[in-house]
């Protein structure tokens, strides 16, 4: 039987995985000070990942980071997406999807209803068409 061949990632995806290592290494060891212990276990527990062998892949950059693991571990580590990936954070306004509240990222948007949220991703989403309005001027 011949071994499936993964594509080889991206440099901003193999930096996003790098990024993230490099928090969870930071988050362990902060936590060791605080008696917190942080495992690849505890984080797919989180996640509502039912196996923790994914939290390694992502980490290593075996598989490539998507929007929602990144925004799960944003949400667990308690740190911006852009801190784990800008290319995923500039991504998430045109989602058609109400976003994710506990994200680092749609922090300050809990206030707003859902029409406001559509209205708002409209208007973004068209600005950006237009050229008349990048994420990183919001």
């Amino acid at each position: 039987m011949m071994a499936e061949t993964r594509r080889k990632l991206t440099d901003a995806e193999l930096t996003a995985a790098k990024r993230l290592r490099s928090i969870y290494k930071h988050e362990k060891e902060l936590g060791r000070a605080r008696n917190k212990k942080i495992t690849y276990e505890s984080i797919a527990q989180a996640a509502g990942w039912q196996t923790s062998n994914v939290v390694g892949q992502y980490l290593t950059g075996r598989i490539p980071i998507n929007l929602e693991a990144a925004c799960k571990f944003a949400t667990y580590f308690g740190v911006a997406l852009r801190d784990i990936s800008p290319e995923l954070e500039a991504l998430l306004p045109f989602e058609n999807r109400r976003p994710n509240r506990n994200c680092p990222v749609c922090q300050g948007l809990e206030d707003l209803s859902d029409r406001q949220i559509e209205l708002l991703t409209s208007l973004v989403k068209e600005m950006a068409q237009k050229k008349e309005l990048t994420w990183r001027e919001l």
